[in-house]
């Protein structure tokens, strides 16, 4: 099912478009907010996925503290192989290794989070993210 809604929107530009359209009418300061933090190579912040390592499994959002430690909001949570993100995920939440969250948050911070977090994908320096992103400066640590 993915796989098929995948296709039809890189066939249908028109319907991307008309969403984007609609969003910058109902929403041009979250939208122009996004452009900016998105395609800016200077913006201050980024989002970011973070893959959970095996050391999480069975704690909680609260012990990894993301907030507290790296002062960055955990905005969703999924768990290895499910397509639904659960939003604004509380401290309780049990995690696994696999687990999807994404933030918000500086390239530093963001770097630190994925080391803590065991994210095989961390690249290991400021630096070393430029370098990975090529056009897109130091947008590595986003991915």
């Amino acid at each position: 099912m993915g796989l098929i809604l995948v296709a039809m929107l890189l066939v249908a530009s028109s319907f991307i478009g008309g969403l984007r359209l609609a969003s910058e009418m109902l929403r041009p300061a979250v939208v122009g907010f996004l452009d900016k933090m998105l395609h800016q190579e200077d913006a201050p912040v980024r989002f970011a996925q973070v893959c959970l390592g095996p050391e999480w499994s069975a704690r909680t959002l609260a012990e990894l503290d993301p907030f507290d430690t790296e002062e960055l909001p955990i905005l969703a949570a999924r768990r290895r192989g499910e397509e639904a993100f659960a939003f604004n995920p509380r401290g309780d939440l049990r995690l696994e290794e696999g687990m999807e969250l994404v933030t918000m948050g500086t390239t530093e911070r963001v770097l630190r989070l994925l080391r803590r977090a065991g994210d095989a994908s961390a690249p290991r320096s400021l630096s070393d993210a430029a370098e990975g992103a090529g056009a897109e400066g130091a947008d590595a640590a986003s991915r």
